[in-house]
């Protein structure tokens, strides 16, 4: 796999690389729309991005055991091409986390 670090930051084609099955985006959109749930981030959970202050952002989210049963692929690309990726251009070690759903 051929990383691009001709910026000042890293990036993967995955298209060129090949790891993207051809029709990705239709899988990822079908799942979406039959399994995401709603919810609304708040800056209040422990895992939360956004600030605590900030503004209640409404979203639609799908979860990893969704993921993992679904979309086999992108767990895949998660569990291996990305942390090979961050591991190699960062030089830190990374893992990935299993856990039960």
């Amino acid at each position: 796999m051929k990383f691009d670090d001709s910026n000042t930051f890293f990036s993967i084609d995955l298209i060129e690389a090949g790891i993207l099955p051809a029709d990705w985006i239709n899988q990822i959109n079908n799942v979406a729309e039959e399994h995401s749930e709603y919810t609304k981030l708040d800056g209040m959970s422990s895992t939360s991005r956004e600030d605590e202050n900030s503004k209640e952002t409404e979203v639609y989210v799908v979860t990893g055991e969704v993921i993992y049963n679904k979309l086999q692929w992108l767990y895949n690309l998660y569990k291996n091409e990305f942390i090979k990726f961050a591991n190699t251009y960062f030089n830190i070690y990374m893992y990935f986390i299993y856990s039960k759903f």
